[in-house]
């Protein structure tokens, strides 16, 4: 998940809660981070929510 540039979006912990509850893993990181990370997965193995508003 794609935090802003700076790492200043809040994640709810509800979003945390769910994800455990699905068994998936959450990734927090700034935005540029997130999208190095992500560059190198296949289609596949991830998903994104991106924060590229600021």
């Amino acid at each position: 998940m794609g935090t802003g540039a700076s790492g200043q979006l809040p994640i709810m912990p509800e979003l945390y809660q769910e994800a455990q509850r699905r068994g998936v893993e959450v990734v927090a990181l700034p935005t540029e981070e997130a999208c190095r990370l992500l560059s190198g997965t296949g289609w596949r193995e991830a998903a994104a929510v991106i924060h590229v508003t600021c």
